[in-house]
């Protein structure tokens, strides 16, 4: 896949759920947007791998040791590390970090009513309009090394599961189907909304550009 997409590629997410939105980009080659904060980036059987050093929910940083993320090179039997996907919506924590996620996300919303869905037992769900109860909610700030951050909206870390009932879309890696991938971290692409992600392979780094899609078009 990587190989395929030459050695430079940008992809801009604004709006992961708006089909009628034309502005998300996939860029291929020396056109491709190198701008933004830069991080070390590795690959290794066709995954992106990135050196995440923590998270905050607002101004709150989470006590979770950053060991959990660290790539594990040596244990071929299972991923360990954190990896960034476009191919897949949400974000999955390995179990420690998605503990304390959750927690700080509960503690930050309860006002709200928890929804418990049956068919999904570790869904984490609450009654009301997403747009309307998460109005205020903090930014969440992924922290990865050399100084480059993500700050996620509310946008990529919940989705409206129907009229009445949002939903967290961060969900335990001990859940994913595979379990080949069941201690691995996936920054999914509904956390780069509002992003262009730039790809370069050879000089091993990702950048990150917090930016409006529509002005590599206009």
């Amino acid at each position: 896949m990587a190989r395929q997409l030459g050695n430079k590629f940008s992809n801009c997410i604004g709006d992961f759920f708006d089909p009628n939105y034309i502005y998300n980009r996939l860029i291929l080659g020396d056109g491709a947007n190198m701008d933004g904060y830069a991080t070390p980036l590795e690959m290794s059987e066709a995954h992106y791998y990135l050196n995440l050093q923590g998270k905050d929910i607002g101004l709150n940083e989470l006590d979770i040791d950053e060991g959990v993320f660290r790539r594990n090179v040596t244990d071929q039997s299972k991923l360990i590390g954190v990896i960034i996907d476009s191919g897949t919506p949400a974000t999955w924590l390995i179990d420690q970090a998605h503990d304390r996620f959750r927690n700080e996300g509960r503690r930050t919303l309860a006002r709200l009513v928890v929804e418990y869905m049956g068919e999904c037992v570790y869904c984490f769900c609450f009654k009301g309009n997403m747009t309307q109860e998460l109005l205020g909610f903090p930014n969440v700030i992924c922290h990865f090394s050399d100084g480059a951050d993500l700050q996620v909206g509310f946008n990529g870390i919940f989705y409206q599961h129907n009229s009445s009932i949002f939903c967290m879309a961060v969900f335990p890696s001990s859940q994913l189907p595979e379990e080949h991938f069941r201690y691995v971290t996936i920054i999914g692409v509904m956390a780069q909304q509002n992003y262009n992600v730039g790809y370069d392979l050879l000089a091993k780094k990702l950048y990150f550009q917090s930016i409006d899609c529509q002005l590599y078009v206009d």
